[in-house]
């Protein structure tokens, strides 16, 4: 908690920028996208975190997941777009292959690091560290440019013969909150974000086209802005109707400063956009 806390500090007033996730059906082939900026470190911490909740991850385990991430992606961060230049960064998190976790960073930017650039106190110790707490550590280029930080763990699971987790609300419930408080929210306009993120996670798979579930999460600079789909024709109506309470109504729509369906690419299936501001 205190290594987040400094980190945040540290980020300051910098914009996260839009937020890309793919969520499957279950954990496997899970990703995020995102801006390589030292905002979106955090993000990622919250990304993978969620990650671990579903596998069932101990805590040593989490822990080693989150340092490792951090610091992969705190290297494309310092170095894949150099002279001020930006451009993204990708995080997949994959448990396809056997027992084990595969974590892969990825940028488009200059490429593997040089033998130089190792020897420098901050890359070399980072990516010590994510060799200490993975089981393989690979970089490898990316076809027309870029780098990927490829890392296996041998997951422990606290619970192993329980059922994983879909992936939709630790995710969510994580990086929308996060979010929604680098864009300076109240702890009651928080709670309301945290509420909308859980309503998401469990109504929108019921109406997505091909069990992917993708959400976009703008940093619009007090509001968070949030594209959900691609839903069903109907989709999105059906999913504000399915998060009706008794006598409360549809949640979305009573905590949301702005709720509409985006049928512009109807061919690509339907969109639910969610608007959420700071207030007071």
């Amino acid at each position: 908690m205190e290594e987040e806390n400094r980190s945040a500090d540290a980020e300051g007033d910098e914009p996260v920028g839009t937020v890309e996730l793919d969520l499957g059906a279950h954990e496997a082939g899970s990703s995020i996208r995102l801006p390589a900026r030292v905002a979106g470190v955090a993000v990622v911490r919250q990304f993978v975190t969620g990650m671990g909740n579903v596998l069932h991850l101990d805590e040593y385990a989490c822990e080693d997941l989150k340092l490792a991430a951090t610091e992969a992606c705190t290297n494309a961060v310092l170095h894949a777009y150099p002279n001020g230049n930006s451009g993204p960064m990708e995080v997949n998190v994959d448990t396809a292959e056997g027992e084990e976790l595969v974590v892969v960073v990825r940028d488009h930017g200059r490429g593997p690091p040089s033998v130089d650039v190792l020897d420098d106190d901050h890359d070399g110790y980072g990516l010590s560290l994510i060799e200490a707490v993975s089981d393989d550590l690979r970089l490898e280029p990316v076809e027309g440019g870029g780098t990927e930080v490829r890392m296996r763990f041998r997951h422990a699971r606290e619970t192993p013969e329980e059922p994983l987790d879909a992936v939709h609300s630790p995710v969510l419930r994580r990086v929308i909150a996060l979010m929604a408080a680098h864009a300076g929210f109240s702890m009651d306009r928080l709670s309301d974000a945290v509420l909308v993120a859980e309503t998401l996670a469990a109504h929108t798979p019921a109406h997505a086209t091909n069990g992917v579930v993708r959400v976009a999460i703008e940093d619009e600079g007090g509001a968070v802005l949030m594209r959900v789909g691609p839903l069903v024709g109907g989709g999105a109506a059906a999913l504000l109707e399915s998060s009706r309470l008794p006598a409360y109504g549809p949640v979305l729509e009573h905590l949301a400063d702005g709720v509409e369906a985006d049928t512009s690419q109807a061919d690509q299936g339907e969109y639910l956009v969610v608007r959420l501001a700071r207030r007071g």
